[in-house]
């Protein structure tokens, strides 16, 4: 069973990053912010790391020209992309590029004004 390397773009870092302040200065729940983000990340590596074909590529995402697929994390969807192992390397990288709060508008938040 190939093995990939999840990596957290920076985009991807500062979505956790937002979704930690909101919850922690708006909310007023900082415990409930740290458990969340880590809660979230353990869960990305979990699925993301030998399994990441096992979700769906994500339609509107096709736009960009690169396979965009997405889990879903409780109120959560992490996006991201796989690159496979060349020959040359042991293991392909798994890149979570966004991750986004369901009940917002996602296409608006993830695909840039350039692709629209």
């Amino acid at each position: 069973m190939p093995a990939y390397n999840v990596v957290i773009s920076r985009e991807a870092d500062k979505d956790l990053n937002d979704i930690a302040d909101y919850i922690a200065d708006e909310l007023l729940s900082p415990e409930v912010a740290i458990d969340l983000i880590q809660n979230l990340e353990a869960t990305m590596y979990k699925r993301l790391d030998t399994f990441p074909h096992a979700y769906p590529v994500h339609a509107f995402l096709e736009s960009l020209g690169t396979e965009y697929r997405r889990t879903v994390i409780g109120n959560f969807t992490a996006f991201y992309k796989i690159q496979e192992a060349s020959k040359d390397e042991e293991s392909g990288t798994v890149t979570i590029t966004y991750v986004v709060y369901n009940r917002r508008d996602v296409e608006n938040i993830v695909i840039p004004e350039s692709h629209k």
